[in-house]
């Protein structure tokens, strides 16, 4: 038994000699040379590959080229030079015969097909390899990725309610005013929801004046500010839309309003805010930006905005403000505990839940009232079911235009002559009674529903 472990040692041993001295140099040399000099050592070195099988005697040594002929002949030849060395190695003394022998058992053929590339292979190959990277890749990004898509994701992170959830719907980003040009879209019924959970936290009447704004630029905010205005006007309530936004100003080019004249020149100059206001389509009325300021925090935390706040909060049912993002300067951080509730605008798959956090808590550092969030350009399938619905059902019920004058009346109301009956009287003033131009105004329009209709608009 020991002989036999023993031999197999020694076999083993040898065949390992004898796979060195095929991929040695001099051999590889001699090959060269009996090719013609064609080819150097190295390119027959770099052609050859070699390997035992296993519990055999057998070695096999593979040669590639671009030329079938070549190859083969580099292989025989890279045969013939082996088993001379070996013979060699294993027979020192020409008197005494050689203790192994080697012997070329097959010789090599041209190939009839190329060993590569081949092509089917390495297609296939190629699609399970991109099938699993992609897959691997949307694995990791869906494990990295922290933004907001879902209503239970925005609830937890801002811990308020979800107000409301807007698709991005294929024509929002063509028609921002979707309430207006598309009253039975999708679209258009998710703001009446929005005004309807709005009002139901309204009950008591107490938040007139809104504040809307977000984590971080391109949110939807202004689109959002804009529409839900059209919905608070559809509902017979008296609208104004304030362009509080010094930074990136886009609610009064929205609505097509000239901005020249707004409210930088009511906070800066001490100006009337009447005659800066527009009236947009008899609907809502939109005081604008005016001229961008170079100090917008400092102009907005003036006391003369806490006066203005004062005097369309008792002349309107709704002030709905248009602000920057809390995470990029301080403006809305000013604004927010001077209204009535603020509404955090979030993005779906832009937002992260740490920005949304981030924005709630400083919301909360300055004592505002958050009301609730709003998840805006929401991806979702829409195959149109639902705006075939809503064409049966909301257009009986809704009435975005025409606007008309009712009998007795100068204000405009509506849904025509026949419209809805108009809202209570506004309260009686608070704390800062409106200007002689604003009693004026009021006592020009002796109307059961007075809505402002300032001068300039």
């Amino acid at each position: 038994m020991a002989a036999a472990v023993e031999g197999g040692d020694l076999s083993a041993q040898r065949m390992a000699t004898y796979l060195e001295v095929l991929r040695s140099q001099r051999v590889a040399s001699q090959v060269a040379e009996r090719m013609g000099g064609g080819i150097t050592a190295d390119e027959v070195l770099d052609k050859i590959s070699a390997s035992t099988t296993p519990d055999t005697l057998l070695l096999t040594a593979t040669v590639e080229d671009e030329s079938p002929q070549r190859a083969a002949d580099i292989a025989n030849t890279l045969a013939e030079r082996f088993n001379a060395n070996v013979a060699e190695l294993e027979q020192p003394d020409p008197q005494t015969p050689p203790v192994v022998t080697a012997r070329t058992f097959e010789s090599a053929v041209p190939p009839t097909s190329p060993t590569q590339p081949r092509p089917l292979l390495n297609i296939a190959l190629g699609l399970v390899l991109g099938l699993l990277a992609g897959i691997g890749y949307a694995l990791l990004r869906n494990a990295l990725d922290r933004s907001v898509k879902s209503r239970d994701q925005l609830r937890r992170a801002v811990d308020a309610p979800v107000l409301g959830v807007i698709a991005d719907d294929n024509d929002v980003r063509a028609h921002r005013l979707a309430f207006r040009e598309r009253p039975r879209g999708r679209v258009a019924e998710a703001f009446r929801q929005l005004r309807a959970n709005l009002q139901s936290i309204n009950v008591h009447d107490a938040h007139r004046t809104i504040l809307l704004t977000s984590a971080g630029p391109d949110e939807g905010t202004t689109t959002t500010v804009c529409n839900l205005a059209l919905a608070m006007a559809d509902a017979g309530k008296r609208v104004l839309v304030i362009e509080a936004d010094f930074r990136h100003p886009r609610a009064a080019d929205l609505f097509g309003i000239d901005r020249t004249v707004g409210l930088t020149n009511v906070l800066a100059s001490r100006v009337n805010w009447m005659p800066a206001v527009h009236r947009w389509h008899d609907a809502v009325d939109v005081l604008p930006s005016g001229p961008l300021p170079p100090n917008p925090s400092e102009l907005l935390s003036q006391p003369t905005m806490d006066r203005l706040l004062a005097d369309v909060r008792a002349r309107y049912d709704v002030v709905i403000i248009d602000s920057p993002p809390l995470g990029a300067v301080s403006d809305a951080s000013v604004l927010a505990p001077r209204v009535d509730g603020v509404v955090l605008v979030v993005r779906w798959g832009k937002t992260t839940t740490s920005a949304a956090e981030e924005a709630t808590l400083a919301l909360r550092t300055v004592s505002a009232r958050l009301l609730g969030s709003v998840l805006t350009m929401v991806q979702g399938k829409n195959d149109g079911g639902d705006d075939a619905y809503l064409a049966s059902s909301v257009g009986t019920q809704y009435a975005v235009g025409p606007w008309s004058v009712s009998p007795g009346s100068s204000s405009p109301v509506p849904g025509g002559r026949d419209g809805p009956p108009p809202p209570p009287q506004a309260p009686a003033p608070v704390a800062h009674p409106p200007s002689e131009a604003v009693l004026a105004a009021t006592a020009q329009r002796p109307s059961p529903r007075p809505r402002p209709r300032p001068e300039g608009g």
